[in-house]
């Protein structure tokens, strides 16, 4: 199994504003089209249930919706629901989607801490927007909350910064490749 992370964050290490949304701040084209090109990549996306809910499937894109409520009808018959207090994450995607799938996770932050705890991460894309400011919004790992925290545990999920390039000049916009140590 090959499991990549994608998030973007302002320059205090937070994807979302304090209501919980991503702010039209953190938009941006060029980034956009790379996250879609890796979720076309990917067999499933591992997704929390407000951003499968902010985010319709339009493109029809396996999901597994990470969700404390699963018997919750998903609005989506390519989703399927996880408990994650109910079983083994692993195992439940190795069951739906084979050992070699590509998973793509893409938050919130329950969705990532799960995905380091119980399946570790193989890369991580993250883009860096650092004259965005979100006060009170939610970070991209629960204990993570500033860029040097952040960085402190990709490293600590067995992850290397293998490149950093200026994806927009203008903005700032910074993406960030993360790969499993050798």
């Amino acid at each position: 199994m090959w499991v990549h992370g994608h998030a973007i964050v302002g320059g205090d290490a937070r994807m979302t504003d304090a209501a919980g949304a991503m702010p039209e701040a953190l938009r941006f084209e060029s980034d956009w089209a790379l996250f879609q090109a890796a979720l076309d990549r990917a067999d499933v996306s591992l997704i929390g249930r407000r951003t499968h809910e902010a985010a319709p499937n339009v493109k029809r894109r396996r999901r597994v919706v990470v969700t404390r409520a699963p018997a919750r009808p998903l609005d989506d018959d390519r989703a399927l629901a996880f408990d994650p207090a109910a079983g083994d994450l692993r195992g439940f995607l190795t069951a739906g989607f084979g050992a070699g799938a590509h998973v793509a996770v893409v938050g919130g932050t329950e969705v990532f801490d799960l995905a380091a705890a119980q399946l570790g991460y193989d890369a991580f894309t993250l883009s860096v927007a650092p004259a965005v400011r979100l006060d009170g919004g939610r970070p991209v790992f629960a204990a993570a909350r500033d860029l040097a925290a952040l960085t402190r545990r990709l490293e600590e999920t067995g992850l290397r910064r293998i490149e950093a390039r200026t994806l927009e000049a203008a903005a700032p916009l910074v993406v960030e490749e993360w790969r499993r140590a050798e």
